[in-house]
């Protein structure tokens, strides 16, 4: 998934692009997941993981409910929001995929 991710967005992604309510709780949420991890590991509460992966999840969700990601037929977008919403979508799947490893969760590419 890496090899793919790094395909559609590329690099030099603007995210100031993400000003939408739903973009910044997505990037709020994704931003405590450093500390999150350092106070699971020294106070050994393993179960705040989880219950990251669900606010993380549901943080995702309202983004995708509200956010256009890629351009379709009668939708066209920015380009460049596009990349940068696909760079917050591939975060959110790296942070997933990171939580449900520390935790023993195997994190399946297809569903």
């Amino acid at each position: 998934m890496d090899a793919v991710a790094a395909k559609a967005i590329g690099s030099d992604v603007d995210l100031s692009l993400l000003t939408d309510p739903t973009e910044l709780a997505l990037s709020r949420k994704l931003s405590e997941f450093p500390d999150l991890v350092a106070s699971c590991a020294r106070d050994r509460a393993p179960f705040r993981l989880t219950h990251f992966c669900e606010e993380l999840a549901a943080a995702y969700h309202g983004f995708y409910h509200d956010c256009q990601v890629l351009s379709s037929d009668g939708r066209p977008m920015d380009a460049e929001l596009s990349r940068a919403r696909l760079a917050a979508c591939d975060a959110v799947r790296i942070n997933l995929e990171v939580a449900l490893r520390l935790i023993g969760v195997s994190a399946p590419e297809v569903m």
